[in-house]
């Protein structure tokens, strides 16, 4: 095997290759479009990277902090907690805190145990944080990150009492705490809205350009300011775009550093996974999902790396919940040893390429942002958020029709469990007019309607023919229909009008779908719905027939019918409508 060798393959011979496996399809079915307006091609070679490649990692920072954050709902066992944490493989003194509730105490009793364990602190505060306050009184030998994003606050007005007395602490403390980053710039709540990567990078260079310019008129150098910033993204399902999101924000920022004149041209990074892929419904799988976004998060060159537990989602978590997150990190470090390789990425033409054109597309962002006055002035416009929107509803439309998966939400729903609790009101407050959203909520609200109602919704399926004439289109219909929290009820082999006939009566139900091949449509459904069309009965047919066939089973009291590739959220609703009108009545 050692001495075998491979003739060169060219792209013409793996494009005649795939044309043949294909079978006649056409070859673009291969190449896909992504939410960035990015034709990914089903293969890369050398002459898709440029020559100028991507930043890589600095083999120095090739490890990262495990920056789990640690809740507790007694804030007076907050740091009882956190230390238990750094005896199960946390690396730092991360904990919530996000409308700055803690009392002087517990900071205090935080900031003791991360000098006494020498552990960096990572923590995302707001600029109400009493904490900022606190660190003035003698806690030089901190290291880390406690800061505050005032981007939000900058949107609202240029200058408040609250952010003067912030720059007033954290200029104190750029020399009374000289290893301690204290300004963020977060951009996941543009990722909780439904914004593409190369919208999350430009808000990041535009907001790290504001920053600056913001602390220069109050007496900073640019140079002081970066070297005080850290940016916080959120990690999405797109595994390769999220690799490449975060190597490809690395070589920007080092263009604006360099812009600057700055002789530390290196981001710092943080990672969180992203609220917006999670879902309430089937918990367990946002571990899946969970476990996918950081891998991308290490690979992309993360500093410090934020899990979140499976149930967070739902508001609260449990140890179970907590430690999976956690370990989630220590086997990618310990097991999978990512944490020995500077760049895991680097040298993948397909990742290489991506990370460059992603580059370039965000840096025109970027100067589109700064050509229309900069990101103040657009956020306050809400141009940004427009656009943003404009992508959300994408997202959202592919949801809705099946185009993407979301595993135990709109496809493989497990009726038996139920979407239990509410998204925590303790949230990272969001720039101007930037809504927080998830994927899964409207499938969530369609359950808890189901399970609102006084009795379960069933369908009744009238399955034509024998089981591999029916099994196929039920199966569909099934899985359609437990998306919205509706079970079905499979008839027996109905091979005649009668038997189908019969079913209807005996069942009970009020909504039935006929499931079969078209041509037991033809043979059967206009006699089928002449036969059990009732008022107040609505039947459906599963699968699509030619428009003219359609209208004429319509005439014959077909309602309408269930098909692939139709939003499932609007049939869905309405299914509901009609019990809840029902429920009412009653």
């Amino acid at each position: 095997m050692k001495t075998t060798s491979f003739e060169r393959v060219g792209l013409q011979e793996w494009k005649a290759k795939a044309e043949d496996s294909l079978k006649g399809r056409p070859i673009d079915q291969l190449y896909k479009e992504t939410y960035e307006g990015i034709t990914l091609k089903p293969l890369y070679t050398k002459e898709d990277t440029d020559k100028k490649q991507s930043t890589e990692r600095h083999s120095s920072k090739r490890d990262w902090k495990v920056a789990q954050r640690v809740t507790a709902e007694d804030e007076d066992s907050l740091p009882e907690r956190l230390s238990t944490a750094l005896t199960r493989g946390q690396d730092t003194v991360s904990f919530t805190d996000y409308n700055g509730s803690l009392s002087k105490n517990v900071m205090e009793r935080i900031f003791t145990l991360a000098i006494k364990e020498k552990a960096p602190l990572f923590h995302i505060a707001s600029l109400y944080s009493e904490g900022f306050s606190l660190l003035k009184e003698g806690y030089s030998r901190l290291t880390g990150v406690f800061g505050a994003d005032p981007v939000t606050d900058m949107v609202v007005e240029d200058s408040s009492e609250t952010m003067n007395t912030w720059i007033e602490h954290i200029t104190y403390l750029k020399e009374s705490a000289p290893e301690l980053r204290t300004i963020v710039v977060d951009t996941s709540s543009l990722n909780e809205a439904g914004a593409n990567a190369i919208q999350e990078m430009a808000y990041a260079l535009a907001a790290g350009v504001a920053v600056i310019e913001k602390l220069k008129k109050e007496g900073w150098t640019a140079e002081q300011a970066a070297g005080k910033l850290i940016f916080n993204f959120s990690i999405g399902s797109s595994f390769f775009t999220e690799i490449s999101k975060l190597r490809a924000f690395r070589t920007l920022w080092k263009n604006v550093a360099e812009a600057y004149e700055l002789n530390d041209t290196e981001a710092v990074l943080s990672a969180e996974t992203s609220v917006f892929t999670k879902s309430k419904l089937d918990p367990y799988v946002n571990m899946l999902r969970a476990g996918n976004e950081t891998f991308s998060a290490v690979l992309g060159g993360a500093d410090y790396i934020h899990t979140a537990p499976f149930d967070e989602v739902s508001g609260t978590t449990s140890p179970f919940s907590e430690r999976i997150a956690r370990n989630t990190q220590l086997i990618l470090s310990h097991e999978s040893h990512l944490n020995k390789v500077s760049d895991p990425a680097g040298g993948s033409y397909y990742i290489e390429s991506l990370t460059n054109t992603l580059a370039e597309q965000a840096w025109k962002k970027f100067q589109e942002l700064d050509g229309n006055g900069g990101l103040i002035k657009v956020l306050r416009d809400g141009t940004l958020q427009n656009d943003i929107k404009l992508v959300f509803d994408r997202r959202q439309k592919d949801v809705a029709i099946r185009k993407q998966n979301l595993i135990g939400t709109n496809v493989f729903s497990n009726l038996e469990e139920s979407p239990a609790g509410n998204l925590s009101s303790e949230q990272k407050q969001p720039p101007h007019g930037i809504k927080r959203q998830r994927l899964s909520a409207d499938f969530e609200n369609l359950r808890e309607r189901a399970l609102s109602l006084k009795d379960k919704p069933l369908a009744g399926l009238i399955l034509l023919g024998k089981i591999k004439q029916h099994k196929a289109r039920a199966d569909f219909v099934s899985g359609f229909l437990a998306a919205g929290g509706i079970g079905v009820l499979p008839s027996r082999e109905c091979l005649t009008v009668e038997d189908a006939a019969a079913f209807t009566e005996e069942s009970k139900a009020d909504y039935f779908v006929i499931c079969g091949r078209d041509e037991d449509y033809e043979a059967m459904a206009k006699e089928i719905l002449a036969s059990i069309k009732r008022e107040g009965r609505q039947i459906d047919l599963a699968g699509r027939l030619s428009k003219d066939a359609m209208e004429e089973l319509q005439e014959a009291g077909l309602d309408s019918s269930i098909y692939l590739g139709q939003n499932m959220t609007e049939k869905l609703d309405a299914l509901l409508r009609g019990w809840e009108g029902t429920s009412n009545e009653k």
